[in-house]
């Protein structure tokens, strides 16, 4: 099912963006361009050809690997939107790592001690988290801790008076590469403030599924039977309840990954991280179609391969499952 998935997500996409309002070529080429100018780029960049045309080439450069090129700077897209893209999954992996371990843990916590306190404090937060805008947590982050702590940085990925000597475009990875531990703990400081901001509402998602799976699971035959042996408590809550539970959480997570990849825009834009989805905002202002149609594609094929990936450890995790 992936590849007619894919495809139905091209075939929308291209027809989506060939409706925005507005001519690439007259943006290129400014306000004061004369018709004529606009009509020949318009046939050198092909975008007179039929729509139907214009999908067929597409499609077939996909095929082939080839994204295209930029509009705007009529450089190849598939060289130049990895550094962005590499930024965003760099940026989702360090929420959603966030995201899991406080989370699950709030989550089995305050189902194991259900109406206390730490329950009801949890469930506030998790509450909280779901609701606070990601816009206003970015900005009182950055003004507490970067600004009157001064203990992160509040802007970009890593110190601009010392560069990062890139080879995968992942920060953390290319530093311990180039053997420079320092510029490791300046990329993950970088991180710490949007990591956060964007785990919040995944964070507080999947405390609460936790929560209502580990309560579900809690209350079976097993689990008390398991009690009555005298197993220690803790072993119970993580060993016996958790495993048998981790399935709607491992739905949750999966889910949440593949929508940080595509939504983490307004994250990139308070803490000027730059990431795909800047690239493909800046896109449509320029009415860029190829940037946009490819940004939006890899975005769609990794969210499906995320769900194809937790479709596939459902199996693993409970055997009972099969395909």
């Amino acid at each position: 099912m992936l590849i007619p998935v894919l495809i139905g997500m091209s075939l929308i996409t291209f027809s989506i963006i060939h409706l925005i309002p507005g001519n690439p070529a007259q943006t290129i080429l400014g306000e004061q361009a004369t018709p004529a100018a606009i009509e020949q780029l318009e046939e050198q960049l092909g975008l007179n050809e039929p729509y139907f045309v214009q999908y067929t080439e597409y499609m077939a450069g996909l095929l082939q690997g080839d994204l295209g090129n930029s509009l705007r700077t009529n450089a190849a897209i598939s060289a130049e939107i990895w550094p962005f893209l590499a930024a965003t999954i760099e940026l989702t992996f360090f929420a959603m790592v966030f995201a899991v371990i406080v989370g699950v843990n709030a989550g089995i916590i305050s189902a194991w001690k259900q109406n206390s306190m730490f329950d009801y404090t949890a469930m506030l937060i998790a509450l909280i988290g779901v609701s606070m805008p990601i816009f206003w947590l970015g900005l009182m982050q950055q003004w507490i801790f970067a600004q009157e702590l001064g203990w992160l940085p509040a802007f970009g990925r890593s110190n601009p008076r010392d560069p990062v000597e890139t080879v995968t475009h992942f920060y953390l990875i290319d530093t311990l590469l180039s053997g420079r531990p320092d510029q490791f703990v300046t990329s993950l400081k970088h991180l710490v403030l949007p990591g956060i901001a964007l785990g919040t509402i995944p964070m507080a998602i999947i405390a609460r599924m936790t929560r209502s799976s580990m309560l579900e699971v809690l209350r079976s035959d097993y689990i008390r039977t398991v009690q009555a042996k005298g197993i220690n408590h803790l072993s119970i809550v993580y060993r016996h309840g958790f495993k048998n539970a981790v399935i709607p959480v491992l739905t949750v997570v999966g889910l949440q990954t593949g929508t940080l990849l595509g939504g983490a825009i307004l994250t990139e834009t308070i803490f000027s991280w730059p990431g795909i989805g800047r690239y493909v905002f800046e896109a449509i202002g320029t009415r860029d179609y190829p940037v946009i149609q490819s940004g939006i594609l890899v975005i769609a094929t990794m969210f499906v391969f995320i769900n194809l990936i937790v479709d596939l450890l459902y199996s693993y995790i409970d055997p009972r499952i099969k395909y």
